[in-house]
């Protein structure tokens, strides 16, 4: 079937738009609503939200709890029909009983003598996602996959939450995804469960048909069916991986205003590949949009990190490494005397020379000082991205930090473990960098050091981390802006993958930063101990990273991976579970040590 490639959400928000539909007055079947009309006897009627085959929205006071909360109104043909209402009330009751914090509240279901039943709900700021992405596009053009992660993250979190408690969503769309930029960045899934009830009721109860385009084209295969019985979490999976698809390709899965032809195509043909999208990402879009449910993902929050996995991935997904004819290794260069040498700060403390040890298992740390820097970068750093807003850091105490990544030798002394061994695009040897190492790996590695030390060994914090990056510099690499001079710092796809030598390399072999540190530009990313979320727009001082979340920071870019992703300031997050070929670990430690 032909794409017809427009913009997302070109008609389905205008029809519904309050301000093109509504004025001050709404007229129903039973009477008049207008503002400053009281329903229930509590909720006073500011000013309509929407209206369509599902009911009005309304804008309302609550007089009693003194808050403005939202009011759904059920279509008029349900009233004289109980058990529809009935339904509605059980499906309401499901969602009552839903608390996430990326999920719109339903609050109550009461009834007014003259227009009948009503939900009220949390009122939730921000538009819809439709909205966002169709001025997304106007002023910037495609939506990268790293903002796609990002709105859709947190609705994967709220669906799976949901699926857990046997409650699906049945109408995941961009329309129901409200996303708020400003003051703070929020997404929060609405209508859940409620208006797939209300659309099932009127049309068995009532024979009255409503009007479905905005939702058919995100159905999965068994919701046109129509056999409900065989729906469950992978069904809304399906819809919200056409929402990731439509986001990243500006267009549906299937577009056609023939209902018969759309069903048609969705239970049929084949999902066409986005032409812009990597092989890596349309192989996670493809999963989440199979006809089948069992051939997709467990679950939703696999969807979205598989799309953010395959934003950063290189790797090749057949089993057998590609074979790739080496090329000679590019010279190293000698050190240009016009290379701008790391300048510290003049908030940082004056050390010539870190201090540093070595431990019992041959790890070399160096004392990193306090100081105070500027984390992210600037607006006019080539390659940045929208998460590296800058902000003045202060860090309030020194620490002891890893020159190098652990290494297989250090990993396997510690933890008697080798999670690399037999796995794809790893090169064994006790100096390269330890990979398959989780989040959870990670942090367990640390505390088996510190109790055979009796140290406090931890994972950085990724403002520790940046700040021991830097090393003092502004610039775009802790050496300066200018990427040709990466290949003497750090392994990153063209000194590794571009060559044929799919794997970390030993760890410790490049040159080192103003602060001793060895590898902090590629090889294998390094997780933080932070969670993954939005920077602060103020000052900070000794900050730990958002309070929760789904995925955890990770630094420093790595072997698979271009120029850009190995920057000071780029900063990416995966699922503290996920372990793989390019993921490893670099240690820090707080206490005081003898020297």
């Amino acid at each position: 079937m032909k794409h017809e490639r427009r913009s997302l959400a070109s008609s389905s928000m205008n029809k519904n738009d309050p301000r093109n539909t509504l004025s001050g007055l709404v007229t129903g079947a039973l009477g008049d609503l207008s503002p400053g009309r009281i329903l229930g006897d509590n909720y006073e009627l500011t000013e309509p939200i929407g209206r369509g085959g599902m009911g009005q929205v309304w804008k309302a006071q609550d007089r009693v709890g003194h808050r403005t909360v939202a009011i759904k109104l059920l279509p008029p043909e349900l009233r004289n029909h109980e058990d529809a209402i009935q339904q509605v009330r059980e499906s309401f009751q499901k969602v009552h009983a839903l608390n996430h914090q990326h999920i719109g509240k339903s609050l109550a279901m009461l009834s007014d003598a003259s227009f009948g039943p009503f939900i009220v709900m949390d009122l939730v700021p921000g538009i819809p996602l439709s909205r966002y992405a169709k001025q997304y596009r106007q002023r910037k053009g495609e939506i990268p996959v790293s903002h796609v992660v990002k709105f859709l993250s947190p609705v994967a979190q709220a669906l799976d939450y949901a699926h857990a408690r046997c409650v699906l969503h049945r109408d995941v769309k961009p329309e129901n995804i409200l996303v708020q930029i400003k003051p703070y960045f929020e997404v929060t899934l609405i209508d859940f469960g409620l208006a797939a009830t209300i659309r099932s009721t009127m049309t068995r109860f009532t024979q009255a048909s409503t009007d479905t385009r905005g939702t058919r084209p995100y159905m999965s295969p068994e919701q046109l069916r129509g056999k409900s019985r065989l729906w469950d979490g992978r069904t809304d999976q399906y819809s919200l991986a056409v929402v990731a698809y439509e986001l990243l390709g500006g267009y549906l899965p299937f577009e056609t205003e023939d209902d018969f032809a759309l069903m048609y195509a969705v239970l049929n043909e084949p999902v066409s590949s986005i032409e812009t999208c990597s092989d890596l990402v349309n192989q996670a879009l493809l999963k989440g949009l199979e006809k089948e449910k069992s051939s997709r993902y467990e679950n939703c929050i696999i969807l979205v990190d598989a799309l953010a996995s395959a934003r950063v991935s290189k790797v090749p997904t057949s089993v057998a490494a590609p074979q790739v004819s080496p090329l000679p290794v590019p010279q190293m260069r000698q050190p240009n005397p016009s290379l701008p040498r790391p300048i510290h700060a003049a908030t940082l403390q004056e050390v010539k020379k870190p201090n540093s040890f070595v431990n019992s298992i041959g790890m070399r740390l160096n004392l990193i000082p306090a100081g105070t820097f500027m984390m992210g970068s600037p607006t006019s750093e080539a390659n940045r991205e929208d998460e590296e807003t800058q902000h003045r850091v202060t860090l309030t105490k020194p620490f002891y930090l890893g020159t190098a990544q652990v290494t297989q030798g250090q990993w396997k002394s510690v933890m008697r473990t080798t999670p690399w061994k037999g796995q794809d695009y790893v090169k064994e040897g006790s100096n390269h960098a330890a990979t398959h190492v989780s989040w959870d790996d990670a942090v367990e590695f640390c505390k088996r050091l510190s109790a055979k030390e009796s140290k406090m060994y931890r994972l950085p914090t990724e403002a520790e981390w940046e700040y021991a990056c830097r090393a003092g510099t502004t610039t775009a690499y802790s050496f300066g802006d200018d990427a040709a001079h990466l290949i003497e710092y750090g392994w990153f796809d063209m000194n590794t993958y571009d060559i044929g030598e799919l794997y970390a390399h030993e760890a410790g072999l490049k040159r080192a930063n103003g602060f001793g540190l060895h590898d902090m530009h590629g090889n294998v990313w390094e997780w933080c101990s932070d969670w993954y979320g939005d920077y602060s727009t103020g000052n900070v001082t000794d900050p730990q990273g958002a309070t929760e979340g789904s995925y955890r920071v990770h630094r420093g870019g790595g072997w698979i991976i271009d120029a850009r992703f190995c920057r000071s300031a780029n900063r990416t997050g995966f699922l503290p579970v996920d372990r793989d070929s390019f993921r490893g670990v670099r240690v820090a430690l707080s206490s005081v040590v003898d020297r």
